[in-house]
């Protein structure tokens, strides 16, 4: 068969299944009983297939569902026969992922095979929701307001779900079908059961979804959603009362969350002063590399509409999005006092939806305050220098869909800052002439009247296709950026990005998803020298050409003592445009869940020599020496009451060793409270890492570098929609530095190759070796005391988070930075009010 005739071929096709839906004049009551005679008159339907543990086989339980509807809302209800096995119903918060059984929804409202909305009840009467784009893809960050109950039957247990017109977003049309899914998940045999049964070798989800038919005369309701709330906050620091003699700071704030329909196909998100005081903290961790570290987001605004940024490129990283910049510079006379906060988002919105059939968009606005730091002069007074300016967000997406299958996008960002020049501190030159020139917050020397920072506008295309039987993909995007205004930047690679400046990125991937055994992936990335978008999106580094490579072989069926596996060969190659090797690395892996509902991950891989042109910040490659190493994962099945995971890696390096590794221990100590245990540790010794720069050349040393952490996560759920949830993560770090070398090699396009390091045994004027700890905490109080309407009580303690010299005392762990320490408390309630 000719390659072109196997990527059209399509795959054998299941029988699409049809449910009608039953109008009614009076809603059924939403308590989870299916005993009325709304139900009973509708039509419904049993014919569910497993997707595991044995694809294809006849459920263990029956599983009828029921769907009918009225002017307000689509009310589905599901009958579940459990006789034999215990139901699990486990108490948790809403949208939190618990092992238990559960059903779920799925509406494709839109009918065009791509996206669709997800809705899911757990026995216990835990919601959670989610939004499926891209056909195959999901996120779980959607949060809309609706409602589900649950209830035990004489022969099992049973759900009912009403979800309102408003959030759904359909043609207008007489009468039209949804696109709909059922799932059913039976614990205790970790069986999970389709209405439309899709096979788990086949590629595609929402395209396949049965028909939901017989929908007449729908018409949306309620155009305007208000939530206002209250924030009222008591921040105690012990490090500002201690330099300033106050450190009480009570504070006060209101804001609104809106949500409009201009139109049935366009919905605007909008937030007035938002706070997210009751989002959990980042996790600590030792960062060894020379990139950036990227953070999940949290903040709710933020993750809701996700998934219409979803490209190859992560061009939209919305974290930059009231982010805390650095602290800023200053005279060598003055101190900062403390570290900068996050800056306050002033006010963000979004616009999404259809504008023509097949025509979707996606706008993003958002306006940050100025960040401003506190710093004590050299007279003991006290003032506040910029260390972000005022700053504004701009996000446009435009999308073509050629029916469910293939996509041509657009999307442009932008970042413009608004500075006053002014407001910069002085300081005299160099030459000592008396002539000034403004010291801006990242340290560079600008005239009077320049501005400290640069705008910045990226813009790309990008295009998908999947073949019709949805087990080939082809995807793309081309991208450039330009940065306009503000001084000149080196970037680590010793790449200088000035005013005017414009680079492009591209980006290409093939990829067979599905098949019976045999999966495939290759995929090229390549970033021009100067390319940036990361004032907004996301970006490790520029100057590169990446080529992944994947082959995968796995069985999806149980055979001998597992139910699936999954076997690969991955290979990478990294090289910077004057094809400097950043990095080679093969893997050979397997994936297996076995049939105790254990899973494990093993994994060798191997790095020949390379080299890192990031590693000093001036353009300079240092090599890095071979290594091999291997990796184990195993978690214990998630059905038990104590149950966890473990992973390690280990790599042996010609110089040294690296070894990490983490774990979860959860234990369900009653079916509302649930317990997280999950340690981290890393040591890493003998690898040539940059120390400083004397004279005409840089001086490297052998790393020596450990971290050690432990965090705990604790639910308890009293009902639904009220929980207590506590996270507290202590973390100890510290590195030191021997067998010191030097290089000449200084600048772009110079290598410090490892066999030409000299000896050094001069004195360091900074000594390179440190140790600090952290200890973060926070308990928040959920009470959802109407629908959609909350009171969040937080509590946060942090403490630490600093560093101190190591002396020469050998490196380790100092648990005394981990006992009472200068620290900073926030107590803080907030009171929101859905009407809608």
């Amino acid at each position: 068969m000719s390659l072109l005739s196997a990527l059209l071929a399509v795959t054998t096709q299941v029988a699409t299944p049809h449910l009608t839906a039953t109008r009614v004049s009076t809603p059924p009551v939403l308590d989870g009983r299916l005993d009325e005679l709304t139900w009973k008159r509708a039509k419904g339907s049993d014919a569910f297939t497993q997707k595991l543990p044995t694809p294809g086989e006849k459920p263990r339980y029956r599983t009828l569902v029921r769907v009918v509807y009225d002017d307000e809302a689509v009310y589905v209800g599901i009958d579940c026969e459990q006789t034999d096995d215990e139901i699990i119903a486990r108490l948790t918060r809403r949208d939190r992922q618990v092992e238990a059984d559960a059903v779920t929804v799925t509406l494709d409202t839109r009918g065009d095979g791509r996206s669709a909305l997800e809705f899911e009840v757990n026995a216990a009467g835990v919601l959670s929701d989610a939004l499926r784009f891209n056909d195959t893809e999901i996120s779980r960050e959607w949060d809309e307001i609706w409602d589900a109950r649950t209830t035990r039957t004489t022969h099992g247990w049973s759900a009912e779900f009403k979800i309102p017109l408003r959030i759904l977003r359909f043609r207008d049309l007489p009468t039209q079908s949804f696109g709909l899914q059922v799932r059913r998940r039976v614990s205790m045999l970790q069986e999970v059961d389709e209405w439309t049964f899709i096979p788990r070798d086949a590629g595609g989800e929402v395209s396949r979804y049965g028909k939901l038919d017989g929908l007449s005369g729908l018409r949306p309701k309620a155009a305007l959603e208000l939530r206002p709330f209250l924030v009222g906050a008591l921040r105690y620091s012990e490090s500002e009362a201690e330099s300033r003699g106050a450190g009480v700071f009570p504070t006060g704030s209101a804001g609104l969350d809106l949500k409009w329909h201009p139109s049935q196909s366009l919905t605007l998100d909008a937030t007035i002063f938002p706070d997210f005081g009751q989002v959990e903290a980042d996790q600590v961790i030792l960062n060894l590399s020379n990139f950036e570290r990227f953070f999940p987001e949290r903040r709710p605004f933020f993750l809701e509409g996700a998934d219409n940024l979803a490209t190859p490129f992560k061009l939209v990283y919305t974290r930059r999005i009231g982010r805390a910049p650095g602290t800023p510079a200053v005279r060598d006379d003055e101190e900062t006092v403390g570290s900068s906060t996050p800056a306050t988002v002033y006010a963000a919105a979004k616009l999404s939806g259809e504008l023509a059939e097949g025509v979707s968009a996606f706008e993003l606005l958002g306006v940050t305050a100025p960040v401003l730091v506190d710093v004590k002069r050299g007279d003991g007074s006290f003032v506040s220098r910029v260390a972000e300016p005022l700053a504004a967000f701009k996000v446009l997406r435009l999308r073509k869909d050629f029916g469910p299958r293939a996509s041509l996008g657009f999307m442009a960002t932008a970042k413009s800052r608004f500075e006053t020049p002014s407001v910069y501190p002085t300081v005299e030159t160099a030459s000592g002439n008396g002539r000034t020139r403004v010291l801006c917050p990242k340290e560079q020397l600008v005239a009077h009247g320049a501005r400290c920072f640069h705008d910045a506008y990226v813009a790309g295309i990008d295009g998908r296709w999947r073949s019709p039987g949805g087990d080939y993909v082809i995807s793309g995007q081309v991208v450039a950026s330009l940065v306009h205004d503000g001084p000149p930047r080196t970037l680590p690679d010793g790449t200088v990005i000035s005013s005017g400046d414009i680079g492009p990125a591209v980006q290409a991937r093939v990829a067979k998803e599905g098949g019976k055994h045999w999966t495939f992936n290759a995929e090229y990335a390549g970033h021009g020298r100067k390319v940036d978008y990361n004032d907004v999106g996301y970006m490790q580094r520029q100057n590169l050409h990446a080529f992944t490579a994947s082959v995968r072989y796995r069985r999806l069926d149980p055979w001998w003592v597992t139910l699936e596996t999954e076997t690969f060969v991955d290979a990478v190659e990294r090289d910077t445009l004057d094809w400097l090797t950043q990095e080679r690395m093969l893997v050979l892996g397997n994936y297996t869940r076995w049939a105790n509902f254990w899973e494990s991950f093993v994994a060798i891989h191997a790095k020949p020599s390379r080299f890192d042109d990031r590693e000093v910040g001036d353009g300079t490659a240092l090599e890095r020496a071979p290594l091999f190493g291997g990796e184990l994962w195993v978690a214990t099945d998630g059905r038990r009451l104590v149950n966890g995971e473990a992973w390690v890696m280990v790599q042996g390096i010609e110089t040294g060793l690296n070894v990490e590794a983490d774990g979860r221990l959860s234990v369900r100590i009653l079916p509302q409270l649930d317990l997280d245990l999950i340690p981290t540790f890393l040591y890493t010794r003998g690898e040539p890492r940059y120390v400083t720069t004397i004279g005409a050349g840089h001086v490297f040393g052998r790393l020596r570098a450990q971290s050690l952490g432990l965090t705990m996560r604790a639910t308890y759920t009293f009902t639904p929609r009220l929980s207590l949830q506590a996270y507290a993560q202590a973390f100890l770090e510290a590195q030191s530095f021997d067998g010191f070398t030097f290089s000449k090699a200084r600048g772009p396009g110079k290598v410090a190759r490892l066999a030409e390091l000299l000896p050094f045994g001069l004195p360091l004027d900074d000594d390179p070796d440190w140790e600090g700890g952290s200890i973060n905490a926070n308990i928040v109080l959920r009470w959802e005391y109407r629908l959609g309407s909350t009171l969040f009580l937080v509590c946060t303690h942090a403490q630490g988070d600093g560093r101190a010299p190591l002396g020469r005392r050998a490196t380790g762990f100092d648990f005394g930075w981990l006992g009472p320490r200068a620290s900073e408390e926030t107590l803080l309630a907030k009171l929101s009010y859905w009407w809608g």
